[in-house]
């Protein structure tokens, strides 16, 4: 079937429309009505009461945002306000703010003077000051001004009330320290309470004082240039530029690498770079001169650096406040010519020698330039009481006793007369000290070496320059310690018992006595120490009465500490004494023998002149007695 055929009502009504035989007419519209309707928009909960169901109530309007809005700014407003005003009338910094605090004190000051200033607090406010605590920090180097020796970093005082509109003045005098120029800083904090409350408010102020010149002025002197081995001296001088007695001045030297301290003028203070000045009054000045060797290679430059100031309280090795500073430059140069003295194969600055023994010295020299160098000559000056100038002797030189001096020159040595570029050389001399247990008595016997050195060198225009080098040494000679030691039967302080000579299995006691002796130099830590054999016997008895005499029964040792020696005791002094007590029961194997009751006999101490190691070996003490009564040799008998 045609779908066209189907039956359609839009379709009839579209044929009705455009039919040419339609007969169409107009259609009036009906009205719209509104109608009330009793159905919620949502779901609701079943009301008994229809008055109270809120779908039959009338909507209310609800606040804008605008006014929401308008109404949080005016809260806020409010609350900002409010506090604002607590903040301006009860805040406790804001009293503060009404407070004034001025210090009257010099801008400038001279390091080590009295230094006074005012502190002057104003109240501005309508209420009183109230239990007014003051606290003042000093910078470092600070002293009380009542006693200049006493640090002061801080001080707290209670310093009363101050009314409303009223001041206060406070004053303090203290001492500052510090190098030329410094500016040194003060801190004043005040810390009080107003009435009926319990807030507690502050004010700080702080001020500079400039420290317009040190206390101690330092100079230091030294040659500017020096040859690797050669002694080097700095002149040191402190003065005091303060109006007070100023005490315990630490002097502070830092040596570079290369230099060798060998002395000082006066004391070190525990070590060989610092001194302690003790006190030193207004305007005064005191000298010292320090030696060492430097040693480097050519053309090098070594800083030397010396520190001033007030001793650190804590550490007393260390400088608390520096007062000044001053370096020095020194160059190490090769000299033209050049001169070396070796004494036994060493060529330090201070060399220490034993007494009598024999000292070979070498002098080395050598032509550094680039030209050759004539007519040399080397002058050798030895001094010192204790040379033994008899014993004086040169190789190819000339010694002069009268001035105790050996030369050198082409009269004697032929290669002086023209020294070639680089050219090098040797000369010897030998020689001894005197005794030092003679008759003749020393007291830190020591010699001194110089050589010098003079030539002629022709540059290329044919002008003679003359070059000259000079080097020091200083010797110093060993002290001398003896010791007498034996073993007594009927002499000495102890009475023994049992037979003389000794017999088998039979106890027999014997008293061993030490006298000491010492020559020159005073020497520390002295201690003998000595062995037992097991078959001696330690008897707990040591003379006199309080020595330091203790057997170690482990190592089988008496060990005596008699400690420090001073020079020249046992001749011109007694010498120093101590004995103790052993006993022995000879063996059938010992018979016909004389046994040994103390072996391995050794003194060691330390020569506080030369710092040498004092070191001398004893011989063995047997049975063999030495009584002046009578010798007997002490052969084990049955």
């Amino acid at each position: 079937m045609d779908e066209f055929k189907k039956p359609n009502k839009l379709d009839s009504l579209e044929r009705s429309l455009y039919s040419p035989n339609s007969n169409f007419k107009n259609k009036s519209r009906n009205k719209l009505i509104k109608e009330d309707s009793d159905l919620p928009n949502d779901w609701v909960t079943e009301v008994n009461n229809k008055e109270d169901n809120p779908l039959k109530k009338e909507k209310k309007k609800g606040m804008s945002f605008f006014s929401k809005v308008l109404i949080g700014a005016s809260l806020f407003f409010i609350i900002a306000l409010s506090y604002a005003l607590f903040v301006f009338n009860f805040k406790p910094n804001n009293e503060g703010k009404n407070v004034d605090i001025t210090v009257n004190s010099p801008i400038a000051v001279s390091a080590g003077e009295e230094f006074t200033f005012d502190v002057i607090i104003e109240n501005n406010n309508n209420l009183s000051m109230e239990s007014i605590d003051l606290a003042i920090e000093y910078p470092q180097g600070t002293r009380d001004g009542r006693d200049i020796s006493t640090d002061l970093p801080r001080e707290r005082s209670d310093i009363g009330n101050v009314a409303p509109g009223e001041f206060l003045r406070e004053t303090r005098t203290v001492f500052l320290f510090g190098e030329e120029g410094e500016t040194k800083q003060i801190e004043v904090k005040i810390v009080y309470r107003v009435p009926n409350s319990n807030a507690v408010f502050e004010k700080r102020k702080v001020f500079d004082v400039v420290l317009k010149s040190t206390p101690i002025r330092m100079n230091i002197s030294s040659v500017k240039e020096v040859t690797s081995g050669q002694e080097l001296k700095f002149d040191i001088e402190i003065i005091s530029n303060s109006n007070e007695t100023l005490s315990n001045v630490l002097v502070k030297a830092d040596y570079p690498f290369g230099f060798i301290f060998n002395d000082s003028s006066i004391d070190t203070f525990e070590s060989n770079n610092t001194w302690l000045i003790d006190s030193i009054e207004p305007k005064e000045k005191i000298n010292f001169t320090i030696s060492g060797e430097m040693q480097g290679q050519n053309n090098e430059v070594r800083y030397f650096k010396f520190n001033s100031g007030l001793r650190d309280l804590k550490n007393e090795s260390d400088i608390g406040v520096l007062f000044t500073s001053v370096g020095k430059t020194v160059a190490i140069e090769r000299p033209f010519l050049e001169i070396d003295i070796a004494v036994n194969n060493d060529n330090s600055s201070v060399i220490n020698l034993d007494s009598e023994t024999t000292t070979k010295m070498s002098i080395n020299y050598k032509n550094n330039t680039g030209q050759k160098i004539k007519d040399v000559e080397v002058v050798l000056q030895i001094d010192g009481d204790v040379l033994n100038e008899g014993s004086v002797q040169a190789s190819r030189g000339f010694y002069d006793s009268s001035q105790n001096t050996v030369t050198w020159d082409k009269s004697t040595y032929e290669k002086f007369a023209d020294v070639g570029v680089g050219e090098s050389g040797s000369l010897d001399v030998t020689f001894r000290s005197k005794s030092l247990v003679g008759i003749e008595r020393f007291k830190n016997p020591e010699m001194s070496l110089s050589a010098r050195v003079v030539g002629t060198r022709v540059q290329d225009e044919d002008v003679p320059e003359e070059i000259v080098n000079e080097i020091f040494k200083k010797l110093r000679v060993n002290t001398v310690v003896m010791f007498d030691h034996n073993s007594f039967y009927y002499d000495g302080p102890f009475t023994n018992s049992g037979p003389i000579p000794p017999k088998v299995e039979s106890e027999t006691k014997y008293t061993i006595k030490f006298a000491v002796s010492n020559s020159s130099n005073r020497v520390s830590n002295g201690t003998i120490e000595m062995s037992l054999p097991r078959y001696v016997k330690y008897e707990e008895v040591v003379w006199p009465s309080g020595v330091d005499i203790r057997y170690d029964s482990r190592e089988r040792k008496v060990i005596w500490n008699i400690g420090e020696l001073k020079e020249n005791i046992g001749f011109n002094a007694d010498k120093v004494e101590a004995a103790f007590q052993v006993s022995i029961v000879p063996s059938i194997s010992q018979n016909n023998t004389s046994p040994v009751l103390v072996d391995d006999i050794k003194f060691t101490g330390t020569d506080l002149f030369t710092g040498e190691q004092i070191t001398e070996i004893g011989r063995t003490i047997t049975t063999s007695i030495v009584d002046q009564r009578n010798y007997q040799d002490g052969s084990v008998t049955q």
